[in-house]
């Protein structure tokens, strides 16, 4: 028995990589809404926290949080901008009716 070969390749566990966000965070943060960036920041660590732990169900439900709270960060500074562009064009055609000039 001690002379058979082993016909199997050894069993190593295989890296899953799950994208954690991490950087659309970090722009959505910079750059949209701060309190929805903080938010996804930390799912995406969270995300690379599970992974590096092995819990790759854990690691998605993160993953996919991240994600969504950074597209939430992106729809509110959207709409955020285009709020401010509008009201800024109301007080300019505001000012143009009111005195006639620019």
């Amino acid at each position: 028995m001690e002379d058979e070969i082993q016909t199997t390749a050894p069993q190593y566990p295989h890296k899953v990589l799950i994208p954690s966000h991490l950087a659309m965070a970090i722009l959505v943060t910079m750059f949209c809404c701060l309190p929805f960036g903080v938010i996804a920041i930390i799912y995406a660590c969270k995300t690379d926290a599970a992974t590096a732990r092995g819990d790759i169900s854990q690691a998605l439900a993160y993953s996919n949080s991240a994600q969504k709270w950074s597209l939430a960060a992106v729809v509110l500074g959207l709409i955020y901008i285009i709020s401010m562009l509008a009201a800024q064009a109301g007080n300019i055609a505001r000012l143009i009716a009111s005195n006639g000039q620019f």
